[in-house]
């Protein structure tokens, strides 16, 4: 069995890794979402991101509009959030992929479990 390392980042190394990821996150196309409480819905025709809390800090909300959206693929790396059937059905029509990670496991909004990363 592999062995598990953790190591504890103080609030200034957590919240400059954070904005490392931001950095290049926003020049790609893939959205992570790692605040807690993060969500999507479609309000106005419009996918509405809560980028959630990170550090307790709530994140600016992002706006997508269809036909503009530069990603192709949303992750989600919280253990808590929420997504509306609305915004799974608005997201399939601008082709993006919703996919959650969680405890080893990748789920795709287009099924069950695709894939398991634990290394056992």
């Amino acid at each position: 069995m592999a062995s598990i390392h953790s190591y504890k980042y103080s609030m200034e190394e957590s919240a400059r890794y954070a904005s490392l990821a931001d950095d290049v996150m926003s020049n790609g196309s893939t959205l992570v979402l790692n605040g807690h409480g993060c969500g999507l819905r479609v309000r106005n025709k419009a996918l509405h991101v809560n980028q959630g809390s990170l550090l307790g800090v709530e994140r600016e909300p992002i706006i997508y509009y269809k036909g503009t959206v530069p990603i192709r693929t949303i992750v989600f790396m919280v253990r808590s959030g929420n997504i509306s059937l609305e915004a799974l059905h608005w997201c399939k029509e601008q082709n993006i992929s919703i996919v959650m990670h969680r405890h080893g496991w990748l789920y795709s909004a287009r099924g069950s479990p695709t894939q398991d990363l634990s290394s056992d």
